[in-house]
């Protein structure tokens, strides 16, 4: 049976590793990763490394010496090198490049009266098979996010959170559909810290994390050995 889960906010007044991890937490951060993996975000980062790679920028791209992109919440800054099957660098990327190297920066940020966030999230990667067929393109590398929240909502405490992970992509297989790149196979694993307050209470924890997608496009995310699912359609993540 598969349970739904949703962000919870419970906290507890100590510290605790990844064997001390509880449901809850456990379901957060299955959560946070599967949000991330299966939304516009990550998949909208993938897609624009893909199409700048292939030397086609979205017309609401800016250059100035980086590629720039603005959705909402979130500024994006792009890198891009590229080499042709022979490993030679190229000049300008377009349909000959087979492997380019990709810099991924974004930063936004949230301020309203009862509830304030930032984030900033960073990615290195390396695209290959891009002169071959949409579902053949192979990503490989790091990414990192900070992420930070706190909000002061009339009659409870004030709480603040602080996430952060550091991710390692390992052969993720990309399929270029309708415009969209999506991971079909591969996997990505991360080490996940977090810290929480709420009035006088903290609680902090690490743990480790390994998301194993699926030929769907759906994927299967493990949180100190609890298993959980990430629906390819609705993005909605439920625990097994």
């Amino acid at each position: 049976m598969r349970t739904i889960i949703a962000l919870s906010l419970l906290m507890a007044s100590t510290a605790c590793a990844e064997t001390d991890l509880t449901e809850t937490e456990a379901d957060d951060v299955a959560l946070a990763i599967g949000s991330s993996t299966a939304t516009s975000v990550e998949l909208g980062a993938m897609t624009d490394a893909v199409q700048l790679a292939r030397g086609r920028a979205p017309r609401e791209m800016t250059f100035d010496g980086a590629w720039h992109r603005d959705t909402t919440g979130l500024a994006f800054a792009y890198g891009v090198t590229c080499r042709d099957d022979e490993d030679a660098a190229m000049p300008v990327c377009g349909a000959a490049t087979h492997a380019a190297a990709v810099t991924v920066r974004a930063s936004g940020s949230l301020d309203l009266p009862a509830v304030k966030s930032a984030t900033t999230r960073g990615a290195t990667w390396t695209l290959t098979a891009l002169d071959g067929a949409d579902d053949e393109i192979q990503l490989t590398g790091d990414s990192t996010l900070d992420y930070t929240t706190s909000d002061a909502f009339a009659g409870g405490a004030p709480t603040q959170t602080h996430l952060t992970y550091e991710a390692s992509y390992r052969e993720v297989a990309l399929a270029l559909t309708g415009g969209t790149a999506r991971p079909v196979g591969g996997t990505i694993d991360y080490a996940v810290a977090s810290d929480r307050t709420r009035g006088d209470e903290a609680r902090s924890f690490t743990t480790s994390a390994r998301v194993t997608f699926g030929p769907d496009g759906g994927a299967a995310i493990e949180v100190a050995g609890r298993h959980y699912h990430v629906d390819a359609t609705t993005g909605l993540v439920a625990r097994q």
